[in-house]
């Protein structure tokens, strides 16, 4: 269920499983208190940037490793 509650705090899950989390909220207080620590220690995130610049030439280089590992052995 941790994992849950992290993904639900994220909106990282789908909608069975969000209701799946939602009733386990309505019905269960040790749920409940899970989720508030999960909030608490998600707290210091909210202080970081929401979107970060990636390095210069990352796709190139991604793309290039992608090739580099499908090639057969000895080409």
């Amino acid at each position: 269920m941790q994992d849950k509650l992290l993904g639900y705090l994220l909106g990282a899950l789908e909608g069975e499983e969000t209701a799946f989390v939602e009733q386990a909220l309505t019905s269960d207080g040790e749920t409940r208190r899970q989720l508030d620590v999960w909030r608490l220690a998600l707290v210091p995130l909210q202080s970081l940037p929401r979107q970060v610049d990636a390095p210069a030439g990352l796709t190139r280089r991604t793309c290039q490793r992608i090739r580099d590992t499908r090639r057969p052995a000895g080409d």
